[in-house]
């Protein structure tokens, strides 16, 4: 999927990661500039993903790895990058239950990637169950789409979030 982002912004990161003599006032430019390329990245990963987790299922379905380790990928571009999980369901079965699995969701997502090296305490993961859905529940297709998982981004408290997969 790397191949797919946009050049430029790849030798942009390279430019300020490699830039030197500056003094703070630059420096914290820099990295101001350094974060928001790491946001375009992660952005156009996460806008072209998909990632549908199967009826009462937190498994991460193969056909999402490849854009969980680009998003790997990226995290570890971007050392500053925190990322916030957040699990979603349908309205099929009681609410207690859609909450434990869409917190179970995030936590496979979160696991996934410290599995791959990202530091822990650049995740969270949370579940909000069934209560915000964007699309009817009232449908097979709905209640696919309703199943997903969200990620929010943040740089040194500055939100750049969200970033839903469905």
């Amino acid at each position: 999927m790397r191949d797919s982002l946009d050049p430029a912004l790849l030798v942009a990161m390279l430019a300020l990661v490699f830039a030197s003599s500056i003094t703070a006032e630059e420096n914290s430019q820099k990295s101001a500039q350094f974060n928001s390329l790491c946001q375009n990245l992660m952005g156009q990963v996460l806008q072209q993903a998909s990632l549908s987790f199967a009826k009462s299922s937190d498994k991460i379905p193969t056909s999402a790895q490849s854009v969980l380790d680009e998003i790997v990928e990226i995290a570890f571009d971007c050392p500053a990058l925190l990322i916030s999980v957040t699990g979603h369901t349908d309205n099929t079965g009681n609410e207690a239950t859609n909450r434990a699995l869409s917190k179970a969701r995030a936590e496979s997502v979160v696991a996934y990637l410290t599995e791959r090296g990202i530091d822990p305490l650049r995740l969270s993961a949370d579940g909000v169950g069934s209560d915000t859905p964007i699309a009817s529940n009232d449908n097979a297709a709905g209640r696919q789409m309703n199943r997903r998982i969200k990620f929010d981004l943040s740089f040194e408290n500055k939100g750049y979030g969200p970033y839903i997969i469905r």
